[in-house]
């Protein structure tokens, strides 16, 4: 199937990580030390995805915060993982979408990186309660109180890609006064900057979207197989959580009675009808003919897994 098939691709596929100017590259080989190096109190990482326009777009913003915070005595550090290169990392953290901000203190940090973690079925790691480790937040009412009131767990940032509104939280988070170079003056040294590194590192000019038309068609490929994937991941906690469409229909089964599911297969649909390359629509029509038929076989088939119902923590 296309989603399946894509991501293996994609896997094989030379990707190229955002080189980083002031903010912090953190990799499955320098994650642990990250975390126990410099003096800083809180850890602010973006989890992103190199093919992904939205995580190309962000990257100026991400480097102007970090220009801004990672000096010294700072209490926080802003650091980015690629999870295009770095998946098994981001899905430990039950990244499923980017670009995502996961904020921590040092402690929750080190403590998420530890071998006794129980490991959900999709090899995401669980805090002591049984929860994921990472907690949704808004943080306009969110503050180190609240943060200590929870140990050990870390907190997914909703700051919609508003880095000037991101910096004014941290500053009253951390109750400091960092001030961001505004984004018109602080363009033209990224870009130089940017030009010079990426050129050391990969010997080219660097692709980077200015905008979303300029996505290559193997990008559009692979961010499709990532949806997908993301889509049939939280199917099932979804349907937990719909309200019947025919409640009078008890003989149905609750993928076939799901809202969820209903949207689901109304996007495969459409993918099938008018996605632009021809073999990829061929495949997503054949997958949308098998989830018709029968979702739990194909479940059980690509996965190994005939558990679509059992309980989400």
């Amino acid at each position: 199937m296309i989603f399946f098939l894509l991501l293996s691709l994609a896997s094989a596929r030379p990707t190229k990580s955002f080189p980083t100017l002031f903010v912090d590259g953190v990799t499955s080989k320098n994650v642990d030390q990250y975390f126990q190096d410099g003096v800083n109190d809180w850890f602010l990482l973006e989890f992103y995805a190199s093919w992904c326009p939205h995580c190309q777009h962000f990257a100026p913003d991400m480097e102007r915060l970090a220009q801004a915070f990672n000096s010294p005595g700072s209490p926080v550090r802003i650091g980015i993982i690629d999870c295009a290169s770095e998946l098994s990392l981001c899905t430990y953290y039950n990244i499923e979408a980017y670009p995502k901000l996961v904020l921590g203190s040092r402690k929750s940090w080190q403590d998420s990186r530890k071998s006794q973690h129980t490991m959900d079925e999709r090899g995401a790691a669980l805090a002591e309660d049984g929860k994921s480790l990472v907690f949704r937040i808004d943080i306009t009412a969110f503050s180190q109180a609240s943060a200590t009131s929870l140990p050990g767990h870390l907190f997914l940032v909703e700051a919609k890609q508003d880095v000037d509104k991101l910096s004014g939280w941290l500053n009253k988070f951390c109750d400091s006064d960092y001030q961001l170079e505004s984004a018109v003056q602080f363009r033209p040294t990224y870009q130089s900057l940017l030009q010079m590194e990426w050129t050391r590192l990969y010997g080219s000019s660097p692709v980077v979207a200015s905008t979303y038309e300029h996505a290559s068609g193997w990008d559009i490929q692979i961010a499709t197989a990532y949806g997908l994937q993301s889509a049939f991941r939280r199917l099932p906690k979804l349907v937990n959580k719909d309200k019947p469409i025919d409640s009078s229909s008890p003989t149905s089964t609750p993928f076939q009675n799901s809202t969820a599911t209903s949207s689901l297969l109304k996007y495969l649909t459409l993918l099938c009808h008018f996605y632009p390359n021809e073999t990829c629509r061929n495949s997503l029509c054949s997958l949308s003919d098998r989830v018709r038929t029968s979702f739990d076989d194909f479940l059980k088939n690509e996965t190994g897994s005939s558990q679509l119902f059992s309980p989400l923590t």
